[in-house]
């Protein structure tokens, strides 16, 4: 399982101080070096051991194991299945389940000496993972307190999102970023083995290290069955996978970079005309760095961007047209009567999903055929779920799902790799006419139209709901920016009928301001550069407009 470092220190302050060194971990010491008492521990038994003639070691345990991770993830499942069948068939006792982060923190660092696990990923991006949202009876203490959500720091303020996002923000900032160097080097590298390892007191139990034991070589059934279950058991260093010293993460100019994007300085964005097509906008896209502009019913292809797919035609067919000149290259029929209404693609192209009227979401395997270069479409799956005609549609490769908004006033996240039902998104006041997902954290945004005008909502990946906003103009399309978590929030973006663009926050879906001087018309598509530095913006007048913080040598000095 992945393994990510313990980063902070500090688990009891009322506020968390990220420009205190103190506030963190030494990165350069492995956990079972953190406190010089229980170190001279476990170098008093490495020395025992070298004295008996012995492979040494300074820790018979391990940093990542599988009672570690499920350890950590007991709360979520399938975990907890896995977790009761690790322990024979029940939860683990009370007073060792994973309840606090200070306690968890003290005993990996400190406190015990058969404890010196790292984090896992969840860590960093998953708040659901701390709250026991299934209700499993863990027990009591003997203290007689019940074992339930996991006690968060103080500086959390009781909230296990807050308590992410100051996680984020601790990994990337200036410390960690100057510092995480050192811990690769003690996971990942040259630190791992050898001298440089005894010398950085990094010695764990030798049957966990690669090729420490040749399974294919034993020939006793059951002595084979037993070393596998014992290397599962205590854990596995990764593969070294450098020999020398990982160089230092340059802090500064990527700070630099986060200070020219569009969500780092919302109230410097400045509108600067590009070009104008004879066309409304329907939809836009940037492909290396260029903004390419498509009417309404048309969606370009990945990977390569020299094809469209079109609908809304007098025989509900779907065509596969070339962009330079509007060529018919494929027509592919609909298998029964449904107006397609909306399209959308991941980035590599392998596949393309539509809904319409038919309230049925359609996924479309594509395949492209070097020696005759012609494409090849099939419809792969039907996902029934929708009572109502399919508004919108979008995919996320990043996350592996599909997004669907019904007149039937729901959202329903699909599974793109297993092409299943995950969840619906309900509560929606009017039919769901735009949808969008982060890429950086997976959040969903989605817009209702009712009587009332429109409302957007955000949701977690996992269907909790975050906040919801009311716009007193229809919104047309929506966009996310895709920043690193951690460095700033990012904001979500909305094109209206009068022509404005509202910047919200994504974290709570605050209005942070509103962009109203680029257009006269209605704003019908939006795209954000893959360096989030620039907005493009195209209306129903077909006028594309560029909205940056950067000067205007600087966007016209760009391949926009």
């Amino acid at each position: 399982y992945p393994v990510f470092p313990w980063v902070l220190a500090d688990y009891t302050s009322d506020d968390l101080d990220l420009s205190d060194p103190a506030t963190f971990r030494d990165l350069s010491k492995p956990m079972g070096a953190q406190d010089a008492a229980r170190l001279k521990k476990f170098e008093d038994r490495y020395q025992q051991l070298v004295e008996m003639d012995q492979t040494p070691y300074h820790y018979g345990s391990h940093y990542s194991n599988l009672g570690s991770v499920l350890h950590y993830l007991v709360r979520m499942e399938p975990f907890a299945q896995y977790f009761i069948e690790f322990q024979g068939g029940r939860f683990d006792v009370p007073d060792r389940a994973f309840h606090g982060l200070a306690q968890t923190y003290q005993l990996a660092s400190k406190m015990s000496t058969s404890d010196v696990k790292e984090l896992i990923p969840e860590f960093y991006y998953m708040p659901e993972f701390l709250e026991n949202l299934n209700r499993f009876d863990m027990g009591c203490k003997q203290d007689g307190q019940r074992v339930d959500h996991v006690i968060l720091p103080p500086w959390a303020r009781g909230s296990t999102r807050t308590f992410i996002r100051r996680h984020q923000e601790a990994l990337e900032g200036k410390y960690v970023s100057e510092n995480l160097h050192h811990w690769i080097d003690l996971i990942f590298g040259y630190k791992q083995l050898g001298d440089e390892a005894i010398a950085a007191r990094n010695v764990f139990y030798p049957l966990t290290y690669e090729g420490a034991v040749d399974i294919d070589a034993i020939d006793d059934a059951i002595l084979k069955e037993a070393t596998i279950t014992q290397i599962s058991s205590y854990g596995q260093t990764p593969r070294q996978l450098f020999r020398k010293p990982h160089p230092a993460k340059k802090f500064g100019p990527l700070i630099a970079q986060i200070h020219e994007t569009v969500y780092a300085h919302p109230e410097r964005l400045t509108p600067y005309s590009m070009w104008a097509v004879s066309f409304p906008v329907g939809s836009l896209t940037v492909d290396e760095g260029s903004p390419l502009a498509l009417s309404a019913n048309k969606l370009m292809l990945y990977p390569r961007a020299n094809q469209f797919l079109s609908w809304g035609h007098w025989d509900q067919s779907l065509r596969i047209c070339a962009s330079d000149t509007g060529k018919v290259l494929l027509l592919i029929e609909t298998p029964h009567d449904d107006e397609v209404q909306c399209s959308d693609m991941p980035p590599n192209g392998s596949c393309f999903v539509t809904g319409g009227t038919a309230c049925v979401v359609k996924v479309w395997r594509r395949t492209y055929n070097a020696k005759t270069r012609q494409d090849f479409v099939r419809l792969q799956a039907c996902l029934y779920g929708h009572s109502n005609a399919v508004e919108c549609v979008r995919t996320s490769q990043e996350w592996s799902v599909i997004l669907s908004g019904s007149s039937d006033r729901t959202c329903i996240v699909w599974d793109l790799n297993r092409l299943s039902y995950i969840r619906s998104l309900s509560g929606h006041d009017g039919a769901v006419t735009n949808v969008a997902i982060s890429a950086s954290n997976g959040d969903i945004v989605t817009v209702d139209d009712s009587s009332k005008g429109c409302s957007i909502h955000l949701w977690s990946i996992n269907g909790a709901k975050r906040a919801h906003n009311l716009c007193p103009d229809r919104i047309n399309c929506v966009a996310f920016t895709g920043g690193i978590q951690g460095l700033g929030d990012n904001v979500v973006l909305t094109g209206l009928q009068t022509g404005c663009i509202r910047v919200w926050s994504s974290w709570d879906l605050e209005l942070l301001r509103v962009l109203d001087a680029g257009h006269k018309s209605p704003i019908t598509a939006l795209a954000v550069t893959a360096d989030c530095s620039q907005i493009i913006s195209g209306n129903a007048n077909g006028f594309l407009v560029c909205w940056s913080s950067k000067n205007p040598r600087d966007v016209a000095s760009m391949s926009l």
